[in-house]
This record gives C-alpha cells, sequence and structure tokens, in this order.
C-alpha cells in the first residue's frame, strides 16, 4: 500500500526540476478529476446494453434464486461463457447496497483501484520517482477509465494477472537477496496464489496462458529456473489455486451437465479460431481480422501511444554539430534507429524484459484471433504503465519535465473523453442502449410516479394490480434488470395478443403497427369501414395507447375488455 511518505515522495519528487510541485499538483488535480467523473457516472449512467447489463441481470438473479454455483442468463438457461467470479463480487454488492447502477459497479471499480494501487506499489518499490506516473498513465489511458466503472469481467482477469505476476517478481526479488524478508516471502506466496485462483474464477485456463508464458520465456531468457522452483513454492502454489478454484468447475459441471464442453472447447477454441462463431449460445461473436489486437491496443491506449513515441523522439534528439545543417541520408536514419535499438536492446535490465514479456503476451496471443475485443487488452496494461512510468523517471533524472508530459495526456485524456460523451448527450441515443428511459414511462403511467420503482422488488411475477409489460421479439437485458426480472418476452405480436387475452397490459415493440395489425385484436380508434374491410365483432375491439417512443420500442398501452 502506498503510504503517507511515499505520497510525499511523489509530489515533492516526481521526477522534473521545476519548482516544487508547480506542474504535479496540476497532475494530481486531473487524476483526481477523472476519478470524479468516473465515479459519478457510476451514479448517474443508466446500465447498457448488452454487456454490461447482462452480467448485471446474471448477479440480480444469483442474489434472487440464491443460486451461488450456477449463473442463470435467463430463468431455466445456464450461463456458461464465465466463470462466477465478477458475478459472486457484484451479487455481494447487491445484498450489501441494495439493487442499483452504483451497486453493480462499485466492485468492478474497486478490483480497478486495487489495479492502480498494485502497480503504483510496484514502481514505487522498484524506483520511488516512477510510482506516481505508473498511477497517472494506466487511469488516464480511456479503455481502463471507461473499464474500472463497468460491470465487466476482464478487470477481475487484470487483478488476478497482476497480482500473479507482481508476486512472481517480488518473490524472485526476495529469493536473490541476501537477507530474504519472511513477510515479503509470505505476501508473495499469497499474491501468487490469489491471482492464480481469481484469473481461474474470472475468465479460465486463458488468464494462465497469459500468466505462464511470459514467466516461463523470461526465467528461460534468464536461467532462473532454480530460483524459480526453491526456494519459491511455485508447483505447491499451483496446486494450491488449483485445488482452491477446481470444485466450482465440479459443481457447476454436476448442476448443468455440458458446461466443461461449452466453456473448453467453445469459449477458449472456437471463440478464437473461428471467425464469427455461430456456436455462442449468448449472443453473436464478434469477427475480426488476424492482427486486429494491435489496431486495439493502439487506440485503447491513446493518448500515450501518440504522445510517449513523440517525446521519446525530441528527448533523445542529438546534439547540434558542424553537421547538424547536412541533410540526412536514409542509410544515416536506418544507422541510427537500428544503434539505438540494438543500444536499448543491450541495455535492458531483467525488470524491464519481465514487463516487456508480461505486456506482449496476450497481444501475441491473441493476434490469429478471429474474434477480438476491445478490451482484451487490459491484462497488458499494468505492465506497460510500468514500463512507461520507470522510462519517464529516467528522464525526468535527465531534467526532463515528466510532469508536463502527465498534464499533457492526463488533459488529452479528458478531451478524448468528453467528445465521446457528446454523441450520448443527443436525444434518444443513452434510450437505444439502455431501456430505463421505457421503464420510467412505464412506471409512471401505471402508478402516476415519476422516476423509477425499485428493480429487484418482492414479487417474482406481475401482480394482478399492475398490467404486465411484454416485450415482442426482443427484450433487452436492462429492461429485466431494471423490472426485478419481471419483463415478459414473446416471439411475435400474434403471441402478444393471446399472452394478454381480455386484460391490460403494456407492449414494447420495434413499430406500433407491426402490433396493432396482428391478431384478433384492433384499436378501437381506427375508423370503421363496413365497405372494405375491418370485419369482426365491435365487443373485440381494444384500446390501444401509444405513450411514446424510447429507443428502439414504442411502449403501447392495451386497455382490458
Amino acid at each position: 500500500m502506498i503510504t503517507r511518505e511515499c505520497c510525499r515522495t511523489i509530489v515533492n519528487d516526481g521526477g522534473t526540476l521545476a519548482p516544487p510541485n508547480a506542474t504535479a499538483r496540476i497532475v494530481w488535480g486531473l487524476v483526481g478529476a477523472l476519478l470524479i467523473v468516473r465515479i459519478g457516472a457510476m451514479f448517474v449512467v443508466p446500465l447498457m446494453d448488452t454487456t454490461e447489463a447482462r452480467y448485471a441481470e446474471i448477479a440480480r438473479k444469483m442474489v434472487q434464486l440464491n443460486d451461488w454455483v450456477t449463473p442463470w442468463f435467463d430463468y431455466g438457461v445456464p450461463y456458461w461463457g464465465k466463470p462466477p467470479l465478477s458475478f459472486w463480487l457484484t451479487a455481494i454488492s447487491f445484498q450489501a447496497f441494495g439493487i442499483s447502477e452504483f451497486a453493480a459497479r462499485l466492485p468492478h471499480f474497486m478490483a480497478s483501484s486495487a489495479i492502480a494501487i498494485l502497480v503504483g506499489w510496484m514502481a514505487h518499490r522498484r524506483d520511488p520517482k516512477a510510482t506516481w506516473p505508473a498511477i497517472a498513465c494506466i487511469f488516464g489511458a480511456p479503455l481502463f477509465f471507461i473499464s474500472s466503472g463497468a460491470v465487466l469481467t476482464d478487470m477481475e482477469l487484470t487483478l488476478g494477472s497482476t497480482l500473479t505476476m507482481a508476486g512472481f517478481w517480488i518473490a524472485l526479488e526476495e529469493g536473490s537477496s541476501f537477507e530474504p524478508r519472511l513477510h515479503l516471502r509470505l505476501l508473495a506466496t499469497v499474491l501468487f496464489v490469489g491471482g492464480l485462483t481469481a484469473g481461474m474464477l474470472a475468465k479460465g485456463p486463458v488468464s494462465w496462458l497469459m500468466i505462464f508464458v511470459p514467466i516461463f520465456l523470461w526465467t528461460a531468457c534468464y536461467s532462473r529456473w532454480r530460483d524459480m522452483l526453491s526456494p519459491f513454492p511455485f508447483i505447491p502454489g499451483i496446486c494450491a489455486a488449483v485445488l482452491i478454484s477446481l470444485p466450482w468447475y465440479l459443481l457447476a459441471e454436476r448442476h448443468t451437465p455440458g458446461f466443461l464442453q461449452y466453456f473448453f472447447v467453445g469459449e477458449h477454441l472456437h471463440r478464437f479460431v473461428s471467425p464469427g462463431w455461430h456456436g455462442d449460445l449468448y449472443g453473436n461473436a464478434h469477427p475480426s481480422p488476424i492482427g486486429a489486437i494491435w489496431l486495439f491496443s493502439f487506440v485503447d491506449l491513446l493518448p500515450w501511444t501518440v504522445l510517449l513515441p513523440i517525446a521519446a523522439w525530441r528527448w533523445h534528439k542529438p546534439r547540434p554539430t558542424r553537421n547538424a545543417l547536412a541533410k540526412p541520408t536514409s542509410a544515416s536514419v536506418v544507422t541510427r534507429f537500428s544503434g539505438t535499438l540494438a543500444a536499448a536492446i543491450s541495455d535492458m535490465t531483467p525488470w524491464q524484459a519481465y514487463l516487456i514479456l508480461w505486456a506482449i503476451t496476450p497481444l501475441v496471443l491473441f493476434t490469429a484471433a478471429r474474434n477480438v475485443g476491445w478490451t482484451y487488452i487490459l491484462p497488458s496494461m499494468p505492465a506497460g504503465a510500468l514500463l512507461a512510468a520507470q522510462w519517464m523517471a529516467t528522464q525526468g533524472r535527465q531534467g526532463r519535465n515528466i510532469n508536463r508530459l502527465l498534464t499533457i495526456g492526463l488533459s488529452l485524456t479528458m478531451c478524448l473523453i468528453s467528445a465521446a460523451a457528446i454523441p450520448w448527450l443527443v436525444p434518444n441515443t443513452m434510450e437505444r442502449k439502455s431501456a430505463k428511459a421505457l421503464l420510467a414511462a412505464y412506471a409512471s403511467a401505471q402508478s402516476g410516479q415519476t422516476g423509477l420503482p425499485e428493480a429487484n422488488l418482492a414479487e417474482p411475477t406481475p401482480s394482478k394490480a399492475r398490467p404486465p409489460l411484454i416485450f415482442v421479439h426482443r427484450r433487452p437485458f436492462s429492461a429485466q434488470f431494471y423490472t426485478g426480472g419481471r419483463a415478459i418476452l414473446v416471439r411475435n405480436a400474434s403471441e402478444a395478443w393471446s399472452r394478454i387475452g381480455r386484460g391490460s397490459a403494456y407492449v414494447a415493440i420495434s413499430s406500433a403497427n407491426h402490433f396493432t395489425g396482428a391478431g384478433q385484436y384492433r384499436p378501437a380508434n381506427k375508423e370503421r369501414n363496413d365497405a372494405g374491410g375491418i370485419h369482426g365483432d365491435r365487443s373485440g375491439e381494444r384500446n390501444v395507447r401509444r405513450i411514446g417512443r424510447y429507443g428502439n420500442f414504442d411502449l403501447l398501452f392495451v386497455e382490458a375488455l
């Protein structure tokens, strides 16, 4: 943990030769502003479909059904796509703070905070001047900023891999120390085992692949096999993680047979090698070209992917000589670049090599994957932040104003986030990604209230006093979450009319015309043309009132006969 003395070192000795705290306070202020914006958004932004609302609803069902073994995609439909760690954390938060957007997002924000603190602590162990740059770099990346307050499983995966990599390195440091400290060895073991367990219960075996590949490559490069196996309990630590996580996998297969086949073969093989994988039981895979992960990483890490290379180029310009005005040839440029690269490789420390392998392993592993998401680079970000921070600390000792660089980067991050938020302020844009506004209109129409009722009411089925809410053809996960699982899904308008019967109901459908023209019931306010065309008993006609358009749905009210 970062102590007060450590924080004082960060502020007063941030690696700049400018007057004390001149720009460091601006960096602190920008990080604080990002934190305030992120926490505030956790309260006010509705849960977004599809991923965020889906995972929050799975956790809500876990609490409602009191089933902590099998996550449920829908009532009677198990969710085999992910292990339960993130759902457990969200469900515990629901039990502690009630059902809300903030409670759903809080555990994932705490996981991201733990990652940032762990990154800062690891940076401080190596170089106190690198502590604050490391925290600013990781939290100032837009992907980390957005994911830190979203209901996703990737933040728990990233926390697990960071814990494991930190524990392994600390164990090696203490193993090579003349006076190894017992409490640090114990801490390293706890971090290592805890990280492996968290990864296995957050994403499955793919998390171990992203951990062990860089560990084994680094160990082989530096011939540290003996240090890895003794005195550090590497093999016993792996066995302990297996013993902790294996019971859930066995229980999940016992509760819902077929889970292991789908999870290990489908989610860990076909999802990555089969473009547009059609075996996904819970949605659509995201087909992407080979190598897309590298483009995603460049965009996700903006502005650092642009600022840091520019800073490196400017700060490593050769000093002018009498031949400086001579036009450089292509050969001289290539020679200079190759010489710089060779020098960088030769000067690389074991710590830097460890971070580089840690950072690029997820990118290399997913280079050939045909279904890649934007969040797949999150496990690389702690190592990337540590690398950038160590380089900036070195530059600070040479008189470079790294706080100015951090200020520019964090300011650009604020601008990028603000620019990305502008489209969401356009009317109806937010409503297309969340059914909360529709549910608020539904609650207001049936009871005269303004705002949304509690998401998890005691009734598992619609009350006779409350007309049900029926979604035709498609029901967003946010609708399930905000109605406490009471929103009804039907396949088409005819089935909706059959479900309504002679009673009243609210209907959400893509177009009101698709509903009022189906089945034996007609809107009562439609003019009757006996000569031409609307036949049937007048007693079968119904009043269908359009309440409004919310995102992709028309909300209708069907009066009882």
